[in-house]
């Protein structure tokens, strides 16, 4: 391919003017993202027409509403491409396959030609045959021109057929004649230009020919190269010529004197069937049997975009005439339109031999600087994509750094040297070294330099005279890395002994070791807010604090060495590179967003200083692109496997009600930037728990649970759409995240999806929230945190952190650490939390928690420590508002009683009664909705409005009593609030609310009694008294006041009935009522405690109107001693005897095993010594019997000698 500088003639820079008009909206929802994504979809994906048959040609007319399809036989169907049908479908030679279909004539008329060679012109779009003829046999090629109203055709001969053509039916069987262009070669196919003007001919030997069609000259000639042509097409303005090869690659060549190679790309695994030109000649698309289509960036060298749609071989290809859509057929029975889209800014730089190790951003530039193993150092602009300047040092190099003001560049070479680039007036200085330098890095103020070397060494030298300050030894293999605290106080080093150090500059004593990697340490990196990331062989990356504090570990899907590092500016993401990937890892949850393939091996990336561009070293080729995670272009991005239009077209069809499509789990590695939105996310929304399921727990191909860019994940969209299938399978996910595994850390980030979504969650009835607050808070156990504190320490102690990791020191003193003493213990929330007071999200939650229907999860220690922890904050402001009204109710009692008619006295209430109505008109402007349903809200409007009648009476002299009273009444009732503050009497208040409550239907039934009393006394005696007095008097019965005056029998009888049911039934029924609240209410005082301190908290923080709209939120630290009270040490020695019953019940197990064991092995010896025995007898029968037969063949033998002997007669 062409490296940079032959590149350069091309236009386009690598910046957004380039991008086509994908770019996305911010997004209010996932709802709305979600509906730009489905646009982005439709516009990336290509469209299908249905032709009932298997086409295998086809052409498109001149104004682009038609396409004519032809089929293997004999059939020709014109579709409609607006409305996507099938007009007409006719058979114009049965059975016979179609190789050719042409328009001609400004889309007037048809040319086909099929498999036997025959040749038929047909009007359109009617189809009608004009004529037909025979062809030459071998015809394999027809094509026509506008410019000279003819069709030429080739059939592997010398010639080129020229068939001239005519708008009048009659001229074909009149005139109808065949002529011929001679050639000195045998033709493989031809191609003619898109205005009719030229005709490129490829040879059989592999040389292509111009020929200028209206004179039939030879204009331009492309020599041979030696392998056969495949395919031909020109470019729209007939500036160069694409030509594909029997090897699968494609040339472009410059139309020029002389032609030109522009272009050179081997992308295919099969033969190359179709070459077009699209988008002014910026894109070349070629299509291939091996089921793939690809955009090439003809101007630079680029990472080729694919479709691969459909699993079917792509037959043939073609451009529209605007060069804007191709039309493609597959071996399928469609014909397909694709939109071709613009490329993601991307471009491949060439210019080094050797593999490069370094590749660094110029500051303040569009100037890219890349450094050679063999000393070759190359500067790049990134934007023109042309190489400005090189030299050739002597290497090999072995590290390089860069001045923070770009200006000189510093490399280490393996010969002993360090070189020094003026990068302004290019000059270069060497100075000697007495050892072989490994890796360099420049102090923050430049004025110290540091030097590993192979003897595992940093030397500490001054930058300007490189003069020696210290040796720092400690380490036991090489220094591969080294990273100067930004304060220079510090300096980090990482080694192939698998640990880093923390080394004091001034003294060069090492300060401590960070000893967590099990393979060496090859990469780190040091963030300005004190954060270090280091990757090591086996491709885990762990960050740390400047303190030594180990905070997360990162393991990559596939070991593999860590060859650069970069972390974000904010700390949202980081980039990790193997030798053939490149990770992404969104920092909130640790989670991994996405992974790139490189094309060759790696060996380090950079970002630029703005964190727009990517640059990744590829062996000697730099790969350069937008950053993906820092962009406005709507990408789905992946590894390079699957199909991310397949997965497009899943996005589609698992929206739609009336379509149930599959889920492929290869579609889990894709991602939708910028929006982060990854299969997950949209699981999660379709409610297809069991793809969810499946997809975060696949093995090898995780779906990612991440973060969109609007704050939603796939738990809080399933409690949005309250899907509670899908709910069960994120929170188990979470949890299994959060647990050791083997081969895998746990991740302590896992349940940090939780602040998104838990209000939401809190009020949807979830059956297991309980559970879930349970493992909301845990104890953490990490060896860096001490064990013991001094007895005096002040505990329990919280502590609000803005990290999960926990730092002892911020949460109690470090004078109070000990090795003995009392024992202590650190606990942490999983998640960050709303705990800052009046914000938005503190108060909906605390809302959420009244609302929630499961109450338990007020007993959970994370809402506990979490409302202690507001409390505390909040206790002095609920003091004061409770301090003014107790004394507002003690002047009003003083008022009362003994300053009546005292002006001044008077005077000083309204003063205090005003402060009230203060209090009270700023909770109605900053939540005036819910402020008319709280009871208190009501009581405290009473007051004010009735205290300011009497107010207003009272200094005009007018002392109303009955006001005065009404004011007493609502004031004492609202005064019993006040008694929440306080934690002995604050579940009394919820006790008295609740008797209400419950009594109400009960008062509903006891005034039906009374009244049905009453109008049977009424009609007793109508007339002695008025209605109201018998109410009265059935009321009075109620409460025991009996009239015994009675002496009609009936009247005694009335009087027994209404007595038993009022007085001594219903009256005794309520006072069980109200024991059985208050039994209720005592089972859960501790509920109903925390209930009325969250109702406080929610009054008090909904005032705070400047709070809440800040977003900030804090983990929850807590030490506290370790406690073993006497429930716990009751549950302890339940589980103990637990324990001890399973123990028993192994061992009695295991004896039941080694009894059967001994039996089978006693009954096992049995039966195979019987069958030794048995063995042995039938051995010692054969023996004897062997024997018996053997002394019977020794006599018969003996025999036999003796009767020869004795008739052998003697000598």
């Amino acid at each position: 391919m062409l490296n940079g500088t032959e590149a350069g003639y091309s236009y386009g820079p690598l910046s957004m003017s380039n991008m086509d008009s994908y770019k996305f909206k911010d997004p209010k929802n996932f709802v709305e993202a979600l509906s730009q994504l489905n646009q982005f979809c439709e516009n990336q994906l290509p469209k299908s027409y249905d032709t009932a048959f298997e086409p295998v040609c086809f052409d498109v007319s001149d104004d682009e509403k038609y396409v004519v399809v032809g089929g293997k036989h004999g059939n020709v169907a014109n579709i409609d491409i607006e409305l996507c049908k099938v007009l007409r479908d006719e058979e114009i030679c049965s059975g016979v396959k179609i190789l050719n279909l042409i328009f001609v004539l400004k889309s007037e008329q048809l040319v086909m030609t099929n498999a036997e060679f025959e040749i038929f012109f047909l009007e359109f779009p009617s189809l009608k045959l004009l004529y037909k003829s025979q062809l030459p046999d071998g015809t394999n090629i027809i094509k026509s021109s506008n410019r000279t109203n003819s069709a030429y055709f080739c059939n592997s001969q010398t010639s080129i057929g020229i068939i001239h053509l005519s708008y009048f039916d009659e001229y074909y069987t009149e005139n109808y004649a065949v002529k011929y262009i001679n050639l000195d070669k045998v033709t493989d196919t031809i191609e003619i230009s898109d205005d009719g003007g030229l005709m490129a001919i490829a040879n059989e030997n592999g040389s292509i020919i111009i020929l200028e069609l209206y004179s039939e000259i030879i204009i331009k000639e492309i020599e041979s190269e030696g392998l056969r042509i495949v395919k031909i097409a020109f470019s729209d303005n007939d500036e160069c010529l694409a030509v594909a090869f029997e090897d699968n690659t494609f040339k472009i060549f410059g139309i020029s004197k002389p032609m030109s190679l522009k272009y050179l790309s081997c992308g295919h695994n099969d033969r190359i069937t179709g070459l077009a030109f699209v988008r002014n000649n910026k894109y070349l698309i070629s299509s291939s049997l091996d089921k793939i289509i690809k955009i090439w960036d003809t101007r630079l060298e680029t990472l080729p975009y694919t479709l691969n749609m459909v699993e079917s071989e792509v037959l043939s290809l073609k451009a529209s005439h605007n060069h804007l859509t191709v039309y493609y057929i597959q071996d399928t029975t469609n014909l397909m339109s694709w939109k071709v889209p613009m490329l993601f800014p991307n471009a491949r730089y060439r210019g080094h031999i050797s593999n490069i190790i370094k590749v660094i951003f110029l500051s303040g530039t569009n100037e890219l600087l890349s450094v050679g193993e063999d000393g070759m150092i190359i500067i790049w602009d990134y934007k023109t994509h042309k190489q400005q300047e090189s030299i050739k040092i002597p290497g090999p190099l072995t590290d390089a750094i860069l001045t923070s003001d770009s200006k000189n560049l510093i490399l280490s070479s393996a010969n002993m040297s360090l070189y020094t680039w003026n990068l302004i007036i290019g000059r270069l200085n060497i100075s000697e070294l007495s050892f072989v330098p490994v890796s360099i890095k420049l102090s923050c103020s430049e004025a110290v330099i540091a030097i590993s070397d192979t003897y595992s060494r940093v030397i500490l030298s001054d930058f300007e005279a490189l003069v020696r300050r210290r040796y720092l030894k400690g380490h036991l293999e090489i220094v591969t890395c080294m990273n100067f605290s930004f304060d220079d106080k510090y300096l980090i080093t990482a080694s192939k002994d698998c640990t880093l150090s923390k080394w004091d500059t001034d003294n060069g004593n090492r300060v401590l070791i960070m000893s967590r990697h099990e393979t060496p340490v090859l990469k780190m990196v040091i963030s300005k807010n004190g954060y270090l990331a280091s990757g090591s062989e086996d491709g885990m990356v762990i960050l740390w604090t400047l303190e030594g504090v180990m905070l997360y570990i990162l393991v990559p899907s596939e070991p593999g060495p860590n060859l650069g590092i970069y972390l974000s500016e904010d700390h949202s993401y980081m980039i990790a590179m193997q030798k053939n990937r490149v990770s992404y890892w969104q920092l909130e949850n640790l989670s991994l967003l996405f992974q790139t393939n490189t094309l060759y091996e790696g060996y380090g990336i950079a970002v630029s200083p703005d964190e727009s561009y990517i640059a990744v070293a590829e062996g000697n080729t730099i790969y350069i692109e937008e950053n993906s995670l820092n962009t406005t272009r709507i990408r789905v991005i992946g590894k390079k496997y699957g199909s991310k239009h397949r997965f497009m077209q899943f996005i589609l069809d698992s929206q739609k009600e009336n379509i149930k499509v599959s889920y492929d789990m290869e579609y889990n590695h894709w991602l939708v930037l910028p929006y982060m939105i990854g299969p997950a996310h949209l699981l999660a929304y379709c409610n297809r728990y069991d793809d969810l399921n499946k997809a975060l727990f696949s093995q090898y191909n995780k779906a990612s649970f991440i973060t969109s860019i609007k704050g939603e994940n796939p738990l809080s969209i399933c409690v949005g759409m309250e899907y509670k299938n899908c709910i069960d399978i994120c929170i188990k996910y979470m949890k299994i995240e959060s647990q050791d595994r083997i081969g895998k850390p746990k991740n302590p980030r896992a349940f940090v999806p939780l602040q998104s979504c838990l209000t939401n969650l809190n009020i949807i009835d979830y059956h297991y929230i309980t559970k879930l607050y349970d493992n909301m808070i845990v104890e953490n156990h990490d060896m860096y945190l001490p064990r013991f504190c001094v007895i005096e320490t002040k505990l329990p102690s919280l502590h609000l952190s803005e990290q999960f990791s926990i730092i002892p020191e911020k949460v109690i003193g470090k004078e109070f650490f000990a090795n003995t003493g009392r024992p202590i213990v650190f606990s942490q929330s999983t998640f960050p939390m709303d705990i800052d007071l009046g914000t938005y999200g503190s108060i909906s939650f605390l809302k959420s928690l009244l609302n929630c229907s499961n109450s338990e999860i007020f007993r959970s220690v994370i809402v506990q420590e979490y409302l202690q922890c507001k409390w505390t904050k909040i206790k002095p402001a609920q003091y004061i508002l409770g301090f003014i009204y107790i004394l507002y109710l003690v002047l009003l009692c003083l008022h009362i009683v003994i300053f009546i008619e005292s002006k001044p006295f008077l005077i000083l209430m309204i003063f205090v009664h005003i402060i009230l109505v203060f209090y009270e008109i700023l909770q109605v402007a900053t939540d005036f909705g819910d402020y008319w349903w709280n009871t208190w809200n009501i009581l405290d409007q009473l007051r004010s409005i009735s205290f300011s009648f009497y107010a207003i009476m009272a200094w005009a002299g007018d002392y109303n009593h009955d006001i005065l009273l009404a004011v007493l009444i609502f004031s004492w009732t609202r005064g019993i609030s006040c008694f929440r503050m306080f934690d002995e009497t604050r579940y009394m208040v919820r006790l008295i609310i609740q008797v209400i409550i419950d009594i109400t239907t009960f008062f509903f039934i006891l005034f039906y009694a009374t009244l049905a009393f009453a109008f049977v006394y009424y009609l007793r005696k109508p007339y002695d008294q008025p209605f109201p007095m018998y109410l009265t008097k059935a009321y009075r019965l109620d409460l025991g006041d009996f009239d015994t005056n009675i002496t009609e029998p009936f009247d005694w009888f009335i009087f027994f009935i209404a007595s038993m049911i009022n007085p001594l039934i219903m009256l005794n029924l309520l006072i069980a009522i109200m024991s059985d609240t208050a039994t209720a209410i005592d089972e859960i005082d501790d509920i109903c405690g925390l209930r009325e301190l969250t109702e406080m908290i929610v009054d008090l923080e909904k005032v705070m109107f400047w709070k809440k709209h800040l977003t900030h939120k804090h983990y929850l630290h807590k030490c506290d001693f370790v406690q073993v009270g006497e429930t716990g040490s009751d549950k302890t020695m339940e589980k103990i005897k637990n324990i001890k019953k399973q123990v028993n019940s192994i061992h009695q197990a295991v004896k039941k095993m080694q009894i059967t064991s001994d039996k089978l092995n006693k009954v096992n010896i049995e039966s195979k010594i019987n069958d030794v025995k048995q063995l042995q007898t039938d051995i010692e029968n054969d023996f004897k019997e062997s024997s018996s037969n053997n002394e019977n063949i020794i006599q018969d033998i003996k025999r036999k000698l003796r009767n020869n002997f004795l008739k052998k007669p003697l000598s």
